[in-house]
C-alpha cells in the first residue's frame, strides 16, 4: 500500500501546545523540549499524510514569544539565543525585576526554521493564540491585564481560566494584538489558516468584577478584531476560534470557523457551516473520562476518529481533523506514549479507502502489519509503553508548577503555600516578612 494514501478531510494532523511543550521551564530554567523533536514529529506525520500542525503560541499560563515593551510587535530575539531556547535572566520592567527563568520564547529564526521545515514535507502549521479572556493571561507582559490578583491566585482553575484583558481603558491593547496577528500571518506563510482562541466570556466576570470592570466591551472588541482582519485581508473563513465551552453564540465573534473539541455539530445547518474537530481526541489520554470512553489503544483511536465521516455527506464533513498532544512531554516521553503507534491508528481512519474495519481483531491485523512494514523493528503495541499513572501524576505536577509560577507572574506576588489566602508576598521584597 502507499504509505500516503488520500485522506477523506482536507486538513488532517495534530495541534500541539507549545506552551506546556517548550514555554514553561522548570526551576533550573531549562526547556522540557526543544526543536529537533518537532522535526521528528513532523517527519512521520509526512510519512503517514498528514498535513497540518497546529501550534498553541499562547495560553494563560503564559506565551511563547516575547513583545517590545514600546511598540508591542513581537521582539522574538529579546530573551533568546541558539535555537531559540533562552538562557534564564532578569529584565527591569516599570523598575521592577522581573525574573524570566519561569518561561521561554522562541525566536522568529527557529519558527521560521519549522515552518521552513514542514513546508518540504507538505505539512502547513497553523498558529494559535488568545483573545480577552480564556488564554488571555499570556497577554500579562502588555500591561493590560485585568487587576484581580485574589481571583487569579485563590480562585482560578489549575489551568489560570478566568484571567482577562482590560479592553476598555485604551485602544493600546488593540494595537499589539493587530501586530501580532500581522507577523504571525507573515512567519506562518504557508497556511491560509490563523487561530484566535476562545471566546468564552462568563468565567472571566469574576476577574472583572474584582477589578470593577462593570462591561468590558467584549462584542466591540471582536468588532474592531474583524476590521484588523479586513485590514490584513485575512478572511473570517480562514479564521478558527475554539468551540465556546459555555454553549454561549455572542452577536460578534471574529472568526467563522468552529475548532470543536468537547461536543460535535449534529444538525445538517452547524455541519453545513466551516467546521474543524478535535474533540475526544487527546492522544495523551490513557484513562477513562467521565463518559467512560478512552483512547488507551490503538482500537479505540481508529474508532473514536471514524465517527467523525463515517457516513457523512461531503458537504458535512468537517474541515480539518486534529488530534491533540496536549501536556507538557519531553522527546523520550512521547516515544514512551507510542506517539508513532497513535498517529497510524488515527490515519488510518480517515484514508480514502474501501477497506473498513468492523471488528478489533481485523484492525490489529493491519495495523500491525502497517507498523512492522513503515519502522521495521519498533514495538507495535498499541497503548503506551510508560503507565497511565506515572504519566498522569507528571502532569498534575507540572500542571501545579505552572499554576503557582502563573500567579507569581500576573500579580508580581510569590505564593508560599497555594491556593490558601493571606500568603501573597510582593516579589522583590524579603519573602521573611508579610
Amino acid at each position: 500500500k502507499d504509505q500516503q494514501q488520500p485522506l477523506i478531510v482536507e486538513n488532517v494532523g495534530i495541534v500541539v501546545n507549545l506552551v506546556q511543550h517548550g514555554g514553561m521551564l522548570d526551576q533550573t530554567g531549562q526547556s522540557d523540549i526543544g526543536l529537533n523533536p518537532f522535526k521528528e514529529i513532523m517527519d512521520v506525520m509526512h510519512t503517514l499524510g498528514l498535513n497540518t500542525l497546529q501550534f498553541t503560541l499562547m495560553e494563560d499560563a503564559g506565551m511563547i514569544f516575547s513583545l517590545d515593551e514600546h511598540s508591542g510587535k513581537m521582539t522574538w530575539n529579546s530573551l533568546s539565543s541558539g535555537d531559540g531556547i533562552p538562557q534564564p535572566q532578569q529584565q527591569q520592567r516599570h523598575g521592577r525585576n522581573v525574573n524570566n527563568n519561569r518561561y521561554t520564547t522562541w525566536t522568529m529564526d527557529a519558527f521560521r526554521a519549522v515552518v521552513q521545515h514542514a513546508s518540504t514535507l507538505n505539512i502547513q502549521i497553523i498558529p494559535e493564540i488568545a483573545m480577552a479572556t480564556r488564554g488571555a493571561g499570556g497577554w500579562f507582559d502588555t500591561g493590560f491585564h485585568t487587576a484581580c490578583p485574589e481571583y487569579l491566585c485563590n480562585t482560578a482553575t489549575a489551568d489560570g481560566i478566568g484571567a482577562a484583558i482590560d479592553t476598555t481603558s485604551s485602544n493600546l491593547f488593540l494595537g499589539i494584538v493587530s501586530a501580532v496577528i500581522a507577523e504571525l500571518y507573515n512567519v506562518f506563510d504557508t497556511t491560509p489558516y490563523i487561530h484566535l482562541g476562545h471566546d468564552e466570556r462568563q468565567e472571566s466576570q469574576a476577574c472583572y468584577s474584582e477589578a470593577g470592570v462593570q462591561d468590558a466591551k467584549l462584542d466591540l472588541f471582536e468588532t474592531r478584531i474583524e476590521k484588523v482582519l479586513d485590514m490584513f485581508h485575512i478572511p473570517r473563513t480562514n479564521v478558527l476560534r475554539w468551540e465556546n465551552e459555555e454553549g454561549k453564540e455572542y452577536p460578534v465573534r471574529a472568526g467563522d470557523v468552529t475548532h470543536y473539541r468537547k461536543t460535535v455539530p449534529t444538525s445538517t445547518e452547524a455541519r453545513k457551516k466551516p467546521y474543524f474537530v478535535s474533540t475526544n481526541l487527546d492522544l495523551e489520554q490513557q484513562t477513562a473520562t467521565e463518559d467512560e470512553s478512552s483512547l488507551k489503544d490503538g482500537w479505540s483511536i481508529y474508532q473514536q476518529t471514524r465517527t467523525y465521516v463515517h457516513d457523512v455527506e461531503d458537504d458535512q464533513l468537517p474541515k480539518g481533523i486534529l488530534a491533540t498532544l496536549g501536556g507538557t512531554t519531553t522527546a523520550t516521553y512521547w516515544d514512551q506514549l507510542n506517539v508513532k503507534g497513535r498517529l497510524l491508528a488515527f490515519v488510518m481512519a480517515l484514508r480514502k479507502s474501501d477497506e473498513i474495519y468492523k471488528s478489533k481483531e481485523e484492525f490489529l491485523v493491519a495495523y500491525k502489519s502497517e507498523c512492522s512494514r513503515l519502522w521495521p523493528g519498533m514495538d507495535c503495541r498499541e497503548g503506551s509503553v510508560q503507565s497511565p499513572d506515572v504519566a498522569r501524576k507528571r502532569v498534575e505536577r507540572v500542571k501545579e508548577d505552572r499554576r503557582k509560577s502563573s500567579c507569581a507572574r500576573k500579580t508580581h506576588v510569590k505564593v508560599h503555600t497555594f491556593p490558601k489566602k493571606g500568603v501573597l508576598i510582593p516579589a522583590d521584597d524579603d519573602t521573611t516578612k508579610r
